[in-house]
């Protein structure tokens, strides 16, 4: 229970004056009351002492009448004195006459109080004098007097703790209240408020030290609401979810960037144990034997570093983080603050990137394998060209040679541009390369319009390159042969997949067509004599393990159907 300074301050000075005024009336009242008894009963004693010696002569000289007269003008005289009786030595009444009437009221009767003296006159008993005193006007008095003085002592009293209640009302009791305001004003943050010193003394000091303190906790608390500002932005725009969990591995922040890394929400997590939220359970005893390690002495593996390690969603997908783990103390326990980062993107890149890699460098390695090969080809079509050499002029039979090996060629290029090593884009691979045939032979796609039908496929390296040919072959024979003088045609190349991958790889028919002259019914495709069909049927035959259809209705129509081969990589 409180209890205000103002009643701190006037209950010691009424129970001073409770005690004060029990003490007057229960030990001082009573005991002048007893005293001024026993003073008037010393003065009724003095007095009887003097008319006992006035009555023994008269006693003596037997002058009743002179006792009567005496004893009524002391009766008259004495006030207090309310009956006198005198007896002689044998117990007779002598004054009064009559019997004293007995004492009326009760009340009256305890301040009664009967004196008896005896009568001697050398050794002889003349008889005994008796008095009845009432004390009551005398008590009556001494408590109206005691009565008008603690009267004046209260007033005096009361007079006194007013005036001190005033004062400190005014000097302690208002400028502890405002101080008591000003604190509370305080503790809600407001700092505006400044105390008025009320004067040079004690509480003019307290207040001077309040603004003073005032003053100083108004700069502190500017400067932390800033650094919690920054801290605040810091935490809520950064791209990395930022975690704080105090020693007991509870969180107890959850930015923005941690909802939509983790899927969770602040008030999901915020109290619960991290650990359990975030770490695939097949990690989490390791980790809380290293945290709790961590909360007694904020050491371990991780602290101070960064690491990767494997996190979990709300959604219990599992992914990759990269963690940056901090200790920090507060209240002598270790709290962690955990930056974490994902990764998922990165990793991803890192396997693309690794991948590319080692696909660049097992290229690097079949590039001696292939250029090895390709000069062997090459070679070997020179020497097949040796054999159709006849009477063709050289320039006809190299620029031959020249298509080929460009048509090989531009595999290695499109395939070092592509971002798959092991395969390339054959429509695009094909429209260079029928494009490059038109140019060479200078033939206008306005009069030998071109019908290029291929989808979106990829062929590998070791597929591509005889299909190359093949195309280069027939492509070259339709534009050289089919369209003699100025006739206009068409010419269609087509590659579709026929079947799904089995055991020995996609099936494709390729067909190069045109509607020009034709070729004679007497034609046989084996022909030793054409060395351009020649490579046509080997190739298809022998590298491809195809089949090639040859029809003559309108035009030249080849179909060829084949498996594509599998890519082998040469470590």
């Amino acid at each position: 229970m409180s209890i205000s300074l103002r009643t701190k301050v006037f209950l010691p000075l009424l129970i001073l004056m409770a005690l004060l005024i029990s003490y007057l009336y229960l030990y001082w009242m009573p005991r002048s009351l007893a005293n001024m008894e026993r003073q008037c009963q010393e003065s009724t004693e003095r007095h009887l002492d003097s008319v006992v010696e006035g009555v023994i002569p008269l006693l003596l000289g037997r002058e009743l009448d002179m006792v009567y007269e005496n004893f009524d003008a002391l009766l008259k005289k004495n006030s207090d004195w309310i009956g006198l009786r005198l007896t002689d030595a044998a117990g007779r009444q002598l004054y009064p006459l009559e019997n004293i009437p007995a004492p009326a009221p009760a009340k009256k009767v305890q301040n009664l109080r009967e004196l008896t003296m005896s009568i001697t006159y050398l050794d002889m008993n003349l008889g005994t004098l008796t008095v009845i005193v009432d004390l009551a006007p005398h008590l009556a008095e001494l408590k109206q007097d005691f009565n008008n003085a603690v009267s004046v002592m209260l007033f005096v009293i009361a007079v006194i703790v007013l005036s001190v209640g005033i004062v400190l009302e005014r000097k302690v009791v208002q400028p502890v209240k405002a101080l008591g305001h000003a604190a509370q004003e305080l503790a809600q943050g407001k700092f505006d408020e400044l105390q008025l010193k009320a004067g040079d003394d004690e509480v003019g000091h307290l207040v001077d030290s309040f603004n003073s303190m005032r003053a100083k906790l108004a700069s502190s608390y500017d400067l932390l609401r800033q650094s919690e500002q920054k801290n605040r932005a810091i935490t809520i725009t950064a791209n990395d979810a930022i975690i704080m969990m105090d020693d007991k591995g509870y969180v107890l922040i959850w930015n923005p960037a941690a909802e939509g890394i983790f899927g969770f929400k602040a008030g999901e997590v915020l109290g619960r144990y991290l650990h359990d939220i975030i770490m695939p359970e097949r990690y989490r005893a390791d980790f809380e034997k290293g945290f709790r390690c961590f909360s007694e002495t904020g050491r371990g593996p991780a602290v101070g570093k960064t690491v990767e390690m494997t996190a979990r969603r709300k959604d219990n997908v599992e992914f990759p983080v990269e963690l940056s783990l901090s200790a920090l103390q507060i209240n002598e326990q270790w709290h962690a603050v955990g930056i974490v980062r994902d990764i998922t993107r990165r990793k991803q890149a890192e396997s693309r990137l690794l991948d590319s890699l080692k696909e660049k460098e097992i290229l690097l390695q079949e590039i001696h394998h292939r250029v090895k090969n390709n000069m062997q080809v090459i070679a070997s079509l020179l020497d097949l060209q040796l054999g159709y050499v006849g009477d063709r002029q050289p320039q006809e039979i190299f620029s031959d040679i020249k298509n080929r090996i460009k048509s090989m060629a531009l595999v290695h290029e499109k395939l070092y541009r592509s971002n798959d090593l092991s395969k390339i884009d054959f429509r695009d691979y094909l429209g260079t390369l029928i494009d490059n045939l038109y140019r060479f032979y200078n033939i206008s796609t306005d009069r030998v319009v071109l019908h290029l039908d291929v989808g979106d496929i990829a062929i590998g390296i070791d597929t591509a390159i005889p299909c190359g040919l093949i195309v280069n072959e027939l492509v070259t024979n339709s534009l050289k042969y089919a369209f003699p003088g100025d006739r206009t045609g068409d010419v269609s190349v087509s590659l579709r997949e026929i079947a799904e991958e089995g055991e020995g790889g996609r099936r494709y028919e390729l067909t190069v067509k045109d509607n020009g002259v034709g070729i004679p019914e007497t034609f046989v495709l084996k022909d030793m004599k054409t060395l351009g069909l020649y490579l046509v049927t080997t190739l298809v035959e022998h590298q491809l393990q195809g089949s090639i259809e040859l029809n003559r209705m309108s035009g030249t129509d080849f179909s060829i159907r084949f498996r594509e081969l599998k890519y082998k990589k040469r470590i």
